[in-house]
């Protein structure tokens, strides 16, 4: 599907100064000789999962927050009160309108989509009721931070972010592919001239004065995702390099006990028939009754060996879990910060 471009032009032999041309919905273009580029219908599709994994973040904040009231701590409410005005101020307004549009046309291609449609149009009239619930549960905290209020605050966290990744993960996984296959051409020409990118205050290219400590906080939430994981590969390689002596030498010792075992067993069913063709006996239940003792010595010498080989597993797994939690002891003294390490001495 080609792009669309809007262009004024002054009428020929004449100079005139060109009017501003408006684009979709009245909004000025930045600059009058400048063509909007109208987005394609995949260029719309991955517009939509952008934001869906920009909000995905503003949640994962919103659940740092809620864990330190598990903790009995204060969150901090003015970047609470951040996300949930920007999931106001531009996800309910902005992300879920676009949907909107493209879902009442899917809609129009039969009645096998129309139950689907109402429910997730449901969906986004209550993601609006829950997005004001939750900035009046953060103001009333940011008040009287009560035990109460926190708690209450909690559980709309909770909900908020349970439903909210609840209904983005049917939306990608089952109605962002279905509105791909379903809708012609046609329809997307009719949703293309409604749908149009906007100005995004917090991810786009100019972040607005009044979301700074909220970018600032989802760059440190990502810095230290990053960190975990880096650290949790220096972690498992060093512990590994650590270990491979100490497998090494496991893994020789099992080898001796069942050498040391299954000669003894050898030796006992050898020694025990020598002394049957030594006697030179005729009787069958003579073989019967010898054979029926060296099945039960190794039966008992295997488990003997089992027991001796549970022994050194055990030893061997307190060892080679050892270099893992004293390097996790390690790091995680490292990444606590000063004001814990002050709480703990105090408690101290």
């Amino acid at each position: 599907m080609s792009s669309k471009e809007i262009s004024a032009h002054p009428p020929a032999g004449k100079t005139v100064k060109p009017a501003k041309p408006r684009g979709p919905r009245g909004h000025l273009p930045s600059s009058p000789q400048r063509p909007v580029k109208m987005l394609s219908a995949r260029e719309i599709m991955l517009h939509l999962h952008n934001e869906h994994k920009y909000m995905s973040k503003l949640l994962n904040i919103l659940r740092e927050q809620m864990e330190l009231i598990d903790k009995g701590e204060t969150p901090d409410l003015a970047i609470m009160l951040d996300v949930a005005s920007y999931m106001g101020e531009y996800s309910d307004t902005s992300h879920h309108p676009k949907e909107d549009v493209i879902y009442r046309k899917l809609s129009e291609c039969g009645d096998a989509h129309k139950a689907e449609v109402v429910s997730l149009l449901i969906d986004h009239e209550a993601s609006n009721k829950k997005t004001e619930t939750l900035l009046a549960s953060i103001r009333d905290a940011q008040r009287d931070a009560t035990r109460d209020s926190l708690k209450i605050l909690r559980l709309r966290c909770e909900d908020y972010i349970a439903s909210l990744n609840r209904h983005m993960d049917l939306e990608e996984s089952r109605v962002f592919p279905r509105i791909l296959e379903a809708l012609s051409d046609d329809d997307w020409t009719d949703i293309i001239s409604e749908i149009q990118p906007g100005i995004d205050p917090l991810f786009g290219r100019i972040v607005e004065q009044r979301y700074q400590d909220l970018s600032r906080a989802i760059s440190s939430e990502m810095e230290r995702a990053a960190e975990d994981f880096a650290m949790a590969e220096l972690v498992g390689l060093g512990a590994a390099m650590e270990n491979i002596g100490a497998i090494a030498t496991y893994s020789n010792n099992i080898g001796k006990v069942l050498g040391k075992h299954f000669r003894q067993a050898y030796k006992s069913n050898v020694v025990a028939f020598r002394k049957l063709r030594g006697a030179k006996s005729r009787n069958a239940t003579d073989y019967v009754s010898v054979t029926v003792d060296c099945m039960l010595n190794n039966y008992d010498t295997c488990t003997d060996a089992m027991r001796d080989i549970g022994k050194i597993l055990r030893k061997a797994r307190t060892q080679i879990a050892e270099p893992y939690t004293s390097r996790l002891r390690i790091y995680h003294d490292m990444a606590r910060s000063p004001a814990d390490s002050t709480k703990v001495d105090g408690d101290e």
